[in-house]
């Protein structure tokens, strides 16, 4: 009974030592502002390359001014995106974690779009109100997503802080 039993250990033991193990890759950190940025770690990819983006919108705070210095805000600018990629090849640590720090600018638009009386405006965006984040992490082979996760943000100013669920955990 016992070599019996001592067999089948074994043969369960070698099993589950065959079977490697599948684990699920996913990106943890967190969502910043100074333009819009995400600092954190992405986990459990191959070691080939892949790309990891970060997509934003919000709505920009402006400021118009005009050849004769005269300034006032803009009025009903329309949303702002950022979007900014980084192509990676993973340099893994002992835990299979490597590190991500992305950053993204508002895209220009014109003085009218930022709310500006017209295009012979100077405007500049002194401050975004981010509302929405998406990072994506692609297999460069492939061009297969990986990893994908959004969120819906809030940011406030005075003091500057953006709040966004599915990653400030």
């Amino acid at each position: 009974m016992k070599k019996k039993f001592s067999t089948i250990l074994a043969v369960l033991l070698i099993a589950m030592l065959a079977i490697s193990p599948v684990y699920a890759g996913g990106v943890s950190g967190k969502i910043g502002l100074g333009s819009i940025t995400f600092t954190g770690y992405a986990y459990g990819f191959s070691r080939d390359a892949v790309t990891i983006s970060l997509y934003a919108t919000g709505i920009p705070d402006v400021t118009c001014r005009n050849a004769s210095g005269k300034v006032v805000p803009g009025q009903n600018p329309v949303p702002v995106t950022g979007d900014t990629s980084a192509n990676v090849a993973p340099s893994f640590d002992e835990n299979g974690k490597f590190a991500v720090t992305l950053e993204a600018e508002p895209v220009a638009l014109s003085a009218v779009e930022m709310g500006c009386p017209s295009n012979r405006w100077d405007a500049t965006i002194d401050f975004v109100y981010w509302n929405y984040v998406k990072i994506t992490v692609t297999e460069n082979a492939t061009g297969n997503v990986l990893w994908e996760k959004d969120s819906s943000c809030t940011t406030t100013r005075n003091p500057d802080t953006i709040t966004c669920p599915a990653f400030n955990k």
